[in-house]
C-alpha cells in the first residue's frame, strides 16, 4: 500500500471540500432553521434506491410511484480506494461530530456508514 496515497486521502479529508460535502449537521440545521419541517426531507443516501423510501419520496413530491426510479444507483462509487486502517481512522475521526450529529436523528447511518 503506497504511502503516497494515505497522505493525499488524510489531506483531501481535511480540505475544505471535503468538509463542505460531508458536514451535514451543518446542512441539516441551516434546512431545520429555514423551512418548516413539511417544506423539506432528509434522505440518507444508501437507503434511497429502497422501494419504500423511494415511494415515500414520491409520494412526497406529488410524483407517480416508478419503480424503475430504484434500479439504478446514481453517483455510485465504482472504485475501491485502498487505504491504510490508519489514513480510514483518521477520516472517521475527522468527521466524529458528523457521524456522531447525524447518528442521533438518524441512527441507521451507524449500520450504513461503519465502513
Amino acid at each position: 500500500m503506497s504511502e503516497d496515497v494515505d497522505v493525499a486521502f488524510m489531506k483531501y479529508v481535511q480540505s475544505d471540500h471535503a468538509k463542505i460535502r460531508t458536514e451535514y449537521e451543518r446542512t441539516i440545521a441551516a434546512l431545520q432553521k429555514g423551512l418548516a419541517p413539511e417544506d423539506y426531507r432528509i434522505l440518507i443516501y444508501e437507503e434511497m434506491f429502497d422501494s419504500a423510501q423511494m415511494e415515500a419520496l414520491q409520494t412526497y413530491l406529488g410524483l407517480a410511484f416508478n419503480i424503475e426510479a430504484t434500479q439504478e444507483r446514481v453517483h455510485a462509487t465504482k472504485y475501491n480506494t485502498n487505504v491504510s486502517a490508519q489514513a480510514q481512522a483518521f477520516c472517521r475521526d475527522s468527521f466524529a461530530t458528523t457521524y456522531d450529529d447525524v447518528a442521533r436523528d438518524f441512527p441507521q447511518v451507524k449500520k450504513l456508514w461503519s465502513s
